[in-house]
């Protein structure tokens, strides 16, 4: 089942000469702001680990998407892994959409805060 999310990337680092990318979903408010939601990793079904390659984080009229960036993207799937709960099928044939820049204020409600590691 598609559906379109919004994330803040939080990671994104090289993995086998492509990209590792996750952030946190982002729910739009009424009030021009967003309730922050879990993580994300991006996950090109395409590929036989998973790994982005640096073509599709390029949004149309922007250029590609950075960290602290809001991007909007088109999923098939959860990919169904209960060791990663984390990844999701991203649609390749769509194009992220840029939406904002993050804003370094927004870091502390973007953290992560677990009761014991």
């Amino acid at each position: 089942m598609a559906e379109t999310k919004h994330l803040v990337i939080l990671a994104n680092s090289i993995r086998a000469r492509k990209r590792c990318v996750a952030g946190k979903q982002l729910t739009p408010t009424q009030n021009n702001s967003y309730d922050v939601g879990p993580w994300i990793r991006l996950t090109d079904p395409r590929s036989q680990d998973g790994a982005v390659p640096d073509q599709s984080m390029l949004c149309p009229n922007h250029g590609f998407a950075r960290v602290l960036e809001v991007v909007k993207v088109q999923f098939r799937s959860h990919c169904g892994k209960a060791d990663h709960p984390e990844d999701w099928w991203y649609d390749p044939d769509k194009s992220w959409e840029f939406v904002e820049r993050g804003d370094l204020t927004a870091l502390p409600k973007l953290a992560d805060i677990p009761e014991t590691l």
